[in-house]
């Protein structure tokens, strides 16, 4: 096929633009679209509407250090607008931002960045969420916040109102807020008690700023349902710092995959004919057709195509191509760069036409691997399309917790569900959570509208995670939240983990059954179970613990003996085992620790499981020496088990010791009349008998050096001895 329309090429001008319109209802199906011929970068077309240089653009101004950014002085030259360390933005022309490059503060400068929101229209409504039952018990993700960042928000609104807690904007919001407060809908729905923290941004710097102020505001949770697609899916940008800030900080960030599995291409550089066009297919064919080969498309679209040069730099642009009446509809070539890779972008909007995607090198070797993502709403697919790393920044972050999309209505992934694995080789996709939910406020329709995509699942799995964290008492970090939710999810694909589901669906009952404590003890036991006051008694406390499951957070065990009771020293025989009788005692697993220094009767130590395994039951041996104060009679005192994660109490028992008392001083209120003691002549009550030593049984004050019945002299205030005698008990004084 040749070309019969010349192309221009424009660094400065959005293309809006549609100057082919489809004749017969031909079809591009099963065609191999060829293009001989592109025409060069130097000619224009006077059909798109040039931008002007007095026209403003978001700009970001870059300067080294921090301290020497001038906020005073750059605003003579424009709108300042968020900051985040040395990067500042600004609204200004491209005129002005030329000054501002010759700053002597400012080392270089970009436009800025603007996140896209991650929504489809939605095709079906499921009538249950799997969180009602929990509801019902009254596990509502009361006390838990939750942080939203999106473009926007109507934060009176009805639905969420009773919810927001505080709503800060960084940078112009120009939306209706639709995108966003859908989104804290859903948590509202999924997690009713929840409190809402909403910040809108939609630039790089904005939503940095947002991460910052949500992690001040000490969050739960974080849900973040945009995009980047100008971004290389590497997980090597900025907001990968930000999120892994908040991580670290205790947050869960919880991400959209993004809706691009059909709409996604990733693969080299081909051109087989060398007219310096690429060739989607091993067959030749130059022209991706969306949304297929068999139907016409309308409306706007944006496109971007990204590449991170191999050795020397290259230059790519796009266009897009009617195959039926062989013209070109509009084309840009409108490059940027990002931390790690170059990209062009291109947007247009198309009357009612055949449309097919064109990539053409303009510059350096054709060597490089592209990706192409189309980000608009629509078109849905395209006739060649790469599901596998479809993932759409910040869903690539190592620190956040990506999640797919499931229609429940159709037991699937949703097909238009972001996969991995990044391109930088890791699966990616943590988890999927349940999409085309409804919400009720009203700034897409009026009464229920279907909100669909992985906009909706982030949120979903967000507000799964905060009655996760109700059911811990608000105290589990990043780690195991995530955790739970993965332990819980069902697996519907392959087994194990993939790159289209992650772990497979979140179940939220599974989920919030598993975070609720669980830990019991049980065979508790003290060896001896008795003991004289005043004296060192070695016992041995042996409990089993059921339940015991990894945490990063070490379980505490604590023995408490009772006030009037002391530990003269911790010996070294402390043992734990799991039920095979393999020992967990290694160095790095288990920790004693000191007496408590605020009491002396408390003694902890930690268990902190081999990350390789999971351990649900431990057998707990411990020795140790316990000195008892006076008692005046025999007393049960109780020596309490117990268990913690963190500063929860999770499980306790108690064993009981009888202290007996001491033999010195421990006389009857009431005596017997007493016997003689001169050579322990003592006789029957008839006085016609002698007593042998052997027919009297003595107790004598273990506290003494010696005693003996017989022969052994001994002072009164050294012994006190009882003379068992015909059942009846008389004291020697």
């Amino acid at each position: 096929m040749n070309v019969r329309t010349a192309v221009w090429v424009g660094l400065a001008v959005l293309v809006v633009a549609s100057l082919g319109i489809a004749g017969t209802a031909a079809t591009a199906q099963d065609q191999v679209i060829g293009i001989d011929t592109l025409p060069p970068d130097n000619q224009s077309d006077t059909t798109r509407s040039q931008s002007t240089a007095a026209e403003k653009s978001d700009y970001v101004v870059i300067a080294a250090p921090r301290s020497n950014i001038n906020r005073t002085e750059l605003a003579k030259y424009g709108t300042v607008g968020s900051q985040v360390e040395t990067q500042i933005e600004l609204t200004t022309t491209e005129t002005e931002i030329r000054q501002v490059e010759n700053l002597s503060w400012v080392t270089a400068t970009r436009p800025a960045m603007r996140s896209r929101p991650i929504k489809i229209p939605g095709s079906s409504n499921g009538t249950s969420l799997g969180v009602e039952p929990l509801h019902q018990r009254g596990t509502t993700g009361s006390g838990v916040k939750v942080g939203v960042i999106d473009q926007g928000f109507d934060p009176d609104n009805a639905a969420v109102a009773s919810n927001v807690v505080e709503a800060r904007s960084f940078g112009d919001v120009t939306t209706t807020g639709a995108h966003g407060t859908s989104v804290a809908e859903v948590i509202v729905r999924t997690a009713p008690d929840s409190q809402l923290y909403l910040a809108s941004g939609g630039t790089l710097v904005d939503d940095q700023r947002a991460i910052e102020y949500l992690v001040q505001r000490d969050v739960d949770v974080i849900v973040y349902a945009q995009g980047y697609p100008q971004i290389a899916d590497d997980g090597r940008h900025s907001l990968s710092d930000s999120i892994q800030t908040a991580r670290e900080s205790g947050i869960l960030f919880v991400s959209s995959a993004g809706n691009y599995a059909q709409k996604h291409w990733q693969g080299s550089f081909r051109d087989g004919d060398g007219d310096t066009i690429h060739e989607w297919t091993t067959q030749g064919s130059e022209a991706n057709v969306f949304p297929d080969t068999t139907s016409e498309f309308s409306g706007p679209v944006e496109i971007f195509l990204r590449w991170r040069d191999v050795g020397e730099s290259s230059e790519y642009r796009l266009a897009l191509y009617n195959p039926d009446t062989e013209s070109y509809i509009a084309y840009r070539n409108e490059r940027g760069e990002t931390r790690t890779n170059q990209f062009v972008r291109l947007a247009a909007t198309v009357d009612s036409q055949w449309t097919g995607l064109v990539i053409q090198n303009t510059a350096g070797p054709p060597d490089d691997e592209l990706e192409v993502v189309i980000s608009s709403t629509s078109p849905q697919s395209i006739t060649y399309s790469t599901a596998q790393s479809s993932l759409i920044v910040p869903a690539d972050s190592p620190d956040a917790t990506t999640t797919a999309a499931y229609e429940a209505g159709s037991r699937r992934i949703a097909p238009y569900s972001s996969q991995g694995p990044t391109n930088d080789g890791r699966r990616g996709l943590v988890t999927t959570g349940y999409t085309n939910i409804g919400v009720n406020n009203g700034l897409y329709a009026t009464g229920t509208y279907t909100f669909a995509g992985t906009s909706s699942s982030a949120p979903y799995v967000a507000g799964v995670a905060a009655l996760v964290i109700e059911a811990r008492s608000g105290e589990s970090s990043p780690a195991t939240v995530e955790r739970l939710l993965v332990e819980s999810s069902d697996d519907i694909l392959e087994p194990g983990n993939d790159t289209a589901s992650g772990a497979g669906v979140v179940n939220a009952s599974q989920a919030v059954e598993l975070a609720t404590p669980s830990v019991t003890i049980s065979n508790a036991s003290v060896t001896p179970a008795t003991a004289s006051a005043n004296a060192t008694a070695t016992h041995e406390l042996s409990y089993k613990v059921n339940n015991l499951r990894a945490e990063n957070t070490p379980h505490e065990f604590t023995v408490t003996l009772p006030a009037d009771a002391s530990f003269n020293t911790t010996t070294d025989g402390l043992s734990v085992v799991d039920e095979s009788g393999s020992s967990l005692t290694t160095s790095d697993e288990v920790t004693l620790s000191d007496i408590d220094a605020e009491s002396d009767n408390r003694l902890s130590f930690q268990l902190a499981q081999a990350s390789d395994r999971t351990v649900d039951t431990a057998i707990v041996s411990l020795d140790v020496d316990v000195t008892y104060d006076t008692v005046a009679e025999p007393t049960e005192m109780p020596i309490t088990l117990s268990i913690s994660e963190g500063e929860r109490p999770v499980a306790t028992e108690s064993v009981s010791v009888t202290v007996q008392p001491a033999s010195a001083g421990a006389r009857p209120d009431t005596l017997p009349e007493p016997v003689s003691t001169a050579a322990f002549d003592a006789v029957d009550t008839d006085g016609n008998k002698q007593l042998s030593p052997s027919e009297i049984a003595l107790a004598i004050n273990e506290n003494a050096a010696q005693g003996a019945v017989g022969g052994t002299t001994v002072q009164p205030s050294e012994f006190a001895l009882m003379i068992t005698w015909n059942s009846e008990q008389y004291a020697i004084v």
